[in-house]
Parts: structure tokens; sequence; C-alpha cells
């Protein structure tokens, strides 16, 4: 007589056996395929490594009680956690690199919500713009190596610029020429006499007295 085993235990699944009771004396792999969840594995005493050998999908081994740092040990990749809605401070916690997260096209500003630091989203490479949509400061900004020219392509307020030390002579003939400001208007963003002039030719102001060009 052959016994149907596959067919036993599906019985069993609809009869809401206890899988505790099942494991002495059938094959893991056939309990699954007959119907046992992972969450009943579970809490029959299986292991996570042996729920991950078993094959059963990310979204199972979650219902099962895995948190992000379970994945993680167990080397599922940050790709493959992503759609178990894990919040992204949790995949933090649980190991992954800014490097993962960035290979997965979070934003300057989902990482800073993260707890990453401004130094590491910047070494991580997002640039300028993508800084600036994550809300960082000018001071913050200074501390890189971004250019005047980067920093206002980004989006930053050039008075504001002004203001946090972008105030050299080169500084004001970059603005002048980005934005066609005149000589007053350099003096009105916070450049001083003297590095306002500087923007300009010196031809266009020959009959300026010199006193006037060292203030």
């Amino acid at each position: 007589m052959i016994v149907d085993i596959e067919k036993i235990l599906k019985e069993m699944v609809k009869l809401k056996k206890p899988l505790s009771n099942l494991l002495p004396f059938f094959n893991t792999e056939d309990l699954v395929i007959a119907g046992f969840s992972a969450t009943e594995f579970k809490e029959a005493g299986i292991s996570i490594e042996e729920l991950v050998y078993l094959k059963f999908n990310t979204s199972e081994l979650k219902e099962a009680g895995l948190n992000a740092i379970d994945f993680k040990e167990q080397g599922f990749s940050l790709k493959k956690v992503i759609p178990l809605d894990f919040e992204i401070t949790e995949l933090k916690e649980a190991g992954y690199s800014i490097t993962d997260f960035k290979m997965c096209e979070y934003s300057a500003k989902d990482l800073s919500r993260a707890g990453f630091s401004f130094y590491e989203i910047q070494e991580a490479g997002y640039r300028a713009k993508e800084l600036f949509k994550a809300d960082f400061s000018i001071p913050q900004m200074m501390k890189s190596s971004f250019t005047l020219e980067e920093l206002l392509e980004a989006g930053y307020d050039k008075e504001r610029l002004v203001e946090n030390g972008f105030d050299s002579g080169e500084d004001a003939k970059l603005i002048s020429k980005k934005y066609n400001l005149q000589f007053l208007d350099l003096i009105h963003l916070g450049f001083s006499k003297k590095k306002s002039l500087e923007a300009f030719p010196k031809s266009l102001f020959k009959f300026v007295p010199e006193k006037f060009m060292k203030k």
C-alpha cells in the first residue's frame, strides 16, 4: 500500500494540527509543501536560519516575526528587504551601509532622516543639489569642498552665501557674471566696496579716486 504523505500532511494543515507534534515524524520540506506557514514553524521552535533554508519568501519571514536585523544577519540584500516596509531607521540600525542605500536610490534627505551625518552623506557622493534638498545649511556645506558656483546651482541663496563667507573679490566676480549684477547690486548683497570693485575690469573705474577703491 502506497502512503500519500503529501495528502496526509495537507489534511493535518486543514485540521490545524500543531506543527510541533509533526516535526519529529516528517521531513520539514514536506511540511512546507503541505502548507504549514513560516509563523507555524517559528512557533514550533524552528530557528531563523532553518526558516531561511526552507526558502520562505521575505514577506512570509517578516510575518513570522523576523525584523530588519534578522534579515541583515541572514545575508539578505537591502534591495530584497525594501519591499517589506521597514522604517529606514530600522534598516540603518540593522547594519545596512550608506553605500547600500545609495545603490538603492535613496535620496540624501532619506539618509538624513535615517540618522546618517552630513559628512557621511557628502562622502557617499551626493551632489550639492541633493544636499540642498535635504535641507543642509550653508555652514554645513562650507565644511565640504563644494564651490560657490556649485552651491548657487544647487539653490542656495546668494545673499546668505555672502553672509557666510563667500565674500572675496573672485566671489563677487562670479556672482556678478552669473546674475548680471552691477557694482551697487554687489554692495547690497553684502560685498565690501573694494571686493565689489574687483568684480569688474579696472578700466571701468579709472576715474574713481584711489582712496575710494581701497575701501
